[in-house]
């Protein structure tokens, strides 16, 4: 049995707490701003935008696009082990509306109208859906560890012992199956699928930012790129603008490589997410009825 149901826009109350946190985030971005400009010349940076070849530009976009719809399908295996049945492709259409929220509406913030839009579609506990995002998270950091020490031991990087690395891959696994086991088990039917699925999204990622790379015609220590880049998305997790771009442009300078491509890479990276986030702007502009399966 399938029911139509409007898509409504949630609302949240604009409290001092919400307007300080907010002032909080614009005073860090800013600061991330300055430092970044300290390190990098800005005519240099538009003068590599303004060269990139849009058709790698184009794949790259696309190679992200294929990462969202994976992650799409990997929080999706949270949802399932707390008997939240919802259809994949209704979970893709919210995936990519949240992206438009944290993007675009901040105020807002994509997790809370996942969170919103669920609740009353499904009558889910908010419990269990804010503990699917936390692990959801968690499950991309860790695959983020993984190809982290992957394309850290695939370039002459100068650190003695480095093969050490390793280690972290089996002690990585452990302790996020460990969290799992011990403080929520019942998700835990979903580890093997949805560890699975982050590295699968990590490699999309790695992918899009190697079309990005090419998109610059960066023809050298292109895996040191990736992998400062890798280490830069661990920034991502700071709820503030410019916090990955700030990692990325220190993090080059520390391994040699050049600060004015590290920083248009990361903002095309961004350009791409960006991008792609629009793709979710349907369903804010134009309402539509989504199908909910309600048969399970």
């Amino acid at each position: 049995m399938q029911e139509e149901k409007s898509i409504e826009q949630p609302k949240k109350k604009l409290t001092a707490k919400t307007v300080l946190l907010n002032m909080a985030k614009l005073g860090l971005s800013v600061l991330a701003i300055y430092l970044i400009s300290r390190k990098v010349d800005f005519s240099l940076v538009g003068e590599y935008i303004a060269d990139i070849n849009w058709i790698y530009f184009c794949l790259a976009i696309v190679a992200f696009f294929l990462s969202k719809l994976v992650s799409a399908l990997r929080l999706n295996r949270y949802y399932r082990t707390q008997q939240i049945i919802i259809p994949e492709a209704v979970n893709a259409k919210l995936y990519f509306n949240a992206m438009f929220y944290n993007i675009f509406i901040p105020l807002v913030g994509g997790e809370a109208y996942k969170i919103f839009w669920i609740r009353r579609e499904y009558t889910a506990d908010t419990k269990p859906l804010i503990w699917s995002a936390l692990l959801d998270r968690g499950s991309g950091l860790l695959a983020l560890v993984i190809l982290s020490v992957v394309f850290f031991n695939a370039f002459p990087n100068g650190i003695s012992y480095s093969q050490w690395s390793w280690a972290l891959l089996p002690l990585a696994l452990a302790g996020a199956w460990a969290i799992h086991y011990l403080f929520f088990r019942s998700f835990l039917p979903a580890f093997n699928s949805t560890t699975f699925l982050s590295i699968i999204v990590q490699i999309l990622q790695v992918v899009t930012i190697y079309f990005v790379i090419l998109s610059l015609g960066i023809a050298k220590q292109i895996t040191a790129y990736i992998f400062v880049f890798l280490i830069s998305s661990f920034a991502y997790v700071l709820p503030f603008l410019g916090a990955r771009e700030l990692a990325f442009v220190y993090g080059a300078e520390y391994l040699g490589l050049d600060n004015e491509l590290s920083l248009v890479i990361s903002l095309l990276f961004y350009m791409a997410l960006a991008i792609n986030s629009l793709a979710g702007a349907i369903f804010f502009f134009l309402p539509i009825k989504a199908t909910s399966d309600v048969s399970h």
